[in-house]
């Protein structure tokens, strides 16, 4: 998350498994592939500056299996004012035990004021 909100390509490049799924929403286009989802992170370098705050609220972690796991993070960016947006990652356990993401889904986002 703080690699995404720092636009910070090469820390977000190392969790990402190279099939990552980003889900998209009508306002969040989909993207297939760890290329396409660094290009995301690229396209946010670009308002970058807009962001005056930004932290994680909480996280929630499960694993479903040896290989397999789950996060839910509330994310808070204020741009300027404060938006939260709760988002789900799926991890993959790989042959060399690093844990790298699957799949990101937007879960819900508010419409900002915070709270």
């Amino acid at each position: 998350v703080y690699g995404v909100a720092n636009a910070d390509r090469a820390a977000v490049g190392d969790l990402l498994d190279p099939s990552v799924e980003l889900v998209g929403l009508s306002y969040i286009p989909s993207a297939e592939g760890k290329e396409a989802v660094l290009t995301r992170v690229d396209t946010y370098a670009a308002v970058r500056g807009m962001v005056t705050n930004h932290a994680v609220q909480e996280i929630q972690a499960s694993q479903d299996g040896p290989l397999t796991a789950r996060t839910q993070v509330l994310v808070r960016v204020s741009a300027p004012y404060p938006v939260l947006s709760w988002w789900k990652l799926d991890w993959r356990k790989g042959t060399d035990e690093v844990w790298r993401c699957t799949r990101i889904e937007p879960l819900w986002l508010s419409t900002g004021g915070g709270r």
